[in-house]
């Protein structure tokens, strides 16, 4: 007698009467099940069976263990995932999905037992799936906006703080808001069915994204009130850090600064850059909005360390009417 043989053949009969108790294993628990209806349930942990992906539960209590979700399985036997494909109750899908292991839009093709996912394998986006994906796609953006435009990232931080610094001023009502409608709108233009991903999106940008969806004019006139950089007196272009978008910050050498009594501002005067001025060694010696003040009473306390420790760089007795300079004394008598 074939005693495998026998037992193969009697699960198959059991299978066929009890199709509606199959269950797959749930997760990385052992002893944890999904019934093909969906209805938890659990197997005693020194059973034989506990290792197997799929099995049929031939005597159960569905009712609700205490402290869990999950019924009792009391008996069981392997199946094979083979058989189940081979059920005529399998249905198949094709669905539309994000991919979190990808961070990307793809279809997968799916082979299900009820509510039980038995395969999948990704397949190739079609042109009638473009508007769900896109529509998939601008859902995750949003619901992990960070991630995808990778904020920390010093130069996108930045940006998205020129932007909310441009938005909290008279002008901002000129300009789009960076929402749902307007990322499909601006993708709908130039996102192919393949580029529907995080990686692609960091690589176009955030920044030239929203700049490039602007109008000409728009554009310029961003640039413009709130500009990356700004012109110190000695005409250094000094990069603005937006990173607290309130309080935009200019750090600059205080020498640069000499001659200049008027606090230095952006968006046509609405908003006042909080100045960092610095050592010669870019070490911060006073953070001030207001210039004038500073080098009236504030300079006096600071002038006798900075000429102690830089003796080779010039330190005026009155600094608001001196010129600014990023050189030494003899490099600025030269």
């Amino acid at each position: 007698m074939d005693i495998h043989n026998n037992y193969e053949k009697l699960r198959k009969i059991l299978f066929q009467a009890y199709p509606d108790r199959v269950c797959k294993k749930r997760g990385n628990d052992n002893c944890s099940y999904t019934l093909c209806n969906g209805q938890g349930l659990n197997i005693d942990s020194n059973s034989l069976l506990k290792d197997c992906e799929y099995i049929l539960s031939l005597k159960q209590d569905t009712k609700l263990r205490k402290n869990t979700s999950d019924g009792k399985i009391f008996l069981a036997c392997k199946l094979e995932l083979e058989w189940l494909l081979q059920s005529p109750n399998t249905r198949k899908s094709r669905d539309i999905v994000f991919s979190t292991k990808n961070n990307k839009v793809c279809a997968k093709e799916r082979i299900w037992y009820g509510s039980l996912l038995l395969k999948e394998q990704e397949s190739q986006l079609k042109d009638d799936d473009y508007e769900e994906a896109l529509n998939l796609f601008c859902k995750n953006v949003f619901d992990n906006f960070n991630e995808a435009f990778e904020l920390d990232e010093k130069n996108n931080k930045n940006f998205i703080g020129r932007f909310k610094l441009l938005k909290s001023t008279s002008y901002g009502e000129k300009y789009p808001d960076i929402d749902f409608e307007w990322l499909k709108q601006t993708l709908l233009n130039i996102a192919s069915l393949d580029n529907l991903s995080f990686n692609w999106l960091q690589k176009e940008g955030i920044s030239s994204l929203y700049l490039n969806s602007l109008s000409w004019q728009q554009k310029e006139n961003f640039e413009k009130l709130v500009p990356e950089r700004f012109k110190v007196p000695t005409g250094s272009n000094i990069k603005i850090d937006y990173s607290d978008w309130e309080k935009p910050v200019l750090p600059v050498k205080m020498q640069e600064m000499f001659g200049q009594s008027k606090s230095p501002t952006i968006c046509n005067g609405e908003i006042t850059l909080v100045v960092h001025l610095l050592s010669p060694a870019g070490r911060p010696m006073q953070i001030t909005t207001d210039l004038a003040s500073f080098w009236q009473n504030g300079y006096k306390s600071v002038v006798g360390e900075l000429r102690g420790r830089y003796p080779k760089h010039f330190w005026p007795d009155d600094p608001a009417n001196s010129i600014p300079t990023n050189r030494t004394k003899g490099k600025k008598e030269n």
